[in-house]
């Protein structure tokens, strides 16, 4: 019976089943990490009276947590006013991630070019059209997945004015 499974890092419902297949729903609890079902032996037995011998032990790591993106910039300082005509960015995420790519930056006020990169770090360099004002770059939420498949959170969104109308 369900009382059978051993259960770490949830709990086990819905079992059901007859003869020599049963199944059963884990649900994961205490936030993501490693998660293991099995049966010990011993714990039923056979028409004959036999105990089961032990189950192998299934594992996996849980992973429900979204990746998180972080737009900086040693070039220009947000809400600053700046004259640089190519800024160079730097986006951090807080786990790796193999899809993050330049098509998800979200650009106003220029293009994006030279994307580089692995892992939790990238850099592109933004080269501002459309004469002066304000210009900004983003990552918009679930533009990018981590290795579980979660989409990311939203970027900060780096805005600064660009100026180059000095007298």
């Amino acid at each position: 019976g369900i009382g059978d499974i051993v259960v770490e890092g949830g709990t086990v419902s819905s079992f059901t089943g007859s003869g020599t297949s049963y199944s059963a729903t884990f649900t994961p609890s205490g936030g993501d990490g490693l998660k293991r079902v099995r049966v010990a032996d011993n714990v039923f037995v056979d028409a004959a009276g036999n105990g089961n011998n032990a189950s192998n032990t299934f594992e996996w790591t849980y992973d429900s947590t979204p990746p998180i993106i972080t737009i900086s910039s040693s070039d220009v300082s947000e809400d600053s006013t700046s004259n640089d005509d190519n800024v160079q960015f730097t986006f951090t995420t807080s786990e790796d991630t193999s899809n993050f790519g330049i098509g998800d930056i979200v650009v106003e006020g220029g293009t994006v070019s030279s994307f580089t990169g692995s892992g939790t770090s990238y850099t592109a360099t933004f080269t501002p059209s459309g004469g002066d004002g304000m210009k900004r770059v983003s990552v918009a939420a679930d533009a990018f997945t981590d290795a579980a498949g979660n989409g990311n959170v939203a970027s900060n969104t780096f805005e600064w004015t660009i100026f180059n109308d000095y007298v």
